[in-house]
């Protein structure tokens, strides 16, 4: 294993703890603070590095923490589904089988939307 590969296998694993002291603990504002702001830090690095491989592994990642509702409260629900979001459309890492993550197949299925709900005069907007 490279060093990079080391690298990436310990972001992950900082990431797994930090993600289970988020919902099975009681944090001090502080801590609190810290590990969202990791989590923001990591997604703008993201999109700067613009690592295929690394973006795919943290879109699952955070993808996976979006979706542990039962043991997550509807902040950290929506955080991660945010940030798991962002990194989505901007590298086209595609989640869903029909997903239109190609911005130009987006807005010919957004338009299809528009006309559907009898709002094609919008398509302007666009």
């Amino acid at each position: 294993m490279n060093k990079t590969e080391m690298e990436v296998r310990e972001e992950v694993e900082l990431s797994e703890k930090l993600f289970q002291f988020v919902i099975g603990s009681e944090l001090n504002i502080l801590d609190w603070g810290n590990i969202n702001d990791y989590f923001m830090f990591k997604t703008i690095d993201l999109l700067e590095e613009k690592n295929k491989v690394k973006i795919e592994l943290y879109v699952r990642l955070f993808e996976g923490y979006a979706n542990i509702s039962d043991n997550i409260d509807k902040f950290y629900e929506g955080f991660f589904f945010a940030l798991c979001n962002l990194l989505s459309v901007k590298f086209e890492v595609k989640r869903l089988s029909l997903e239109k993550i190609k911005r130009e197949e987006w807005e010919q299925s957004f338009r299809e939307t528009l006309e559907r709900l009898n709002l094609q005069e919008y398509s302007k907007v666009l």
